[in-house]
């Protein structure tokens, strides 16, 4: 996935049935995060976010950091607190 740095961070909620909040995507600084919200593992066959098929996506369980580098050098850090 190729990710373009920009300062800006945006959430887009994902619903069931339109009632409740099963997960979201996340936009953090250019880079996409996928945050499920569920007890069970989503069913990513055929879904797609800015135009990058998630079929054979990883998956982690409460992650709680993510470490951004610009080459070799540390950028940015987003703490996750559960």
């Amino acid at each position: 996935m190729n990710v373009a740095q920009e300062d800006r961070v945006g959430f887009m909620p994902l619903f069931n049935n339109g009632r409740k909040v099963e997960g979201g995507v996340l936009t953090f600084r250019g880079f996409t995060l996928l945050m499920n919200l569920q007890e069970e593992a989503p069913r990513l066959k055929d879904v797609a976010i800015a135009g990058e098929h998630l079929d054979n996506a990883g998956l982690s369980h409460h992650v709680t950091r993510f470490n951004f580098n610009i080459g070799k050098y540390p950028s940015q850090q987003l703490l996750i607190r559960w």
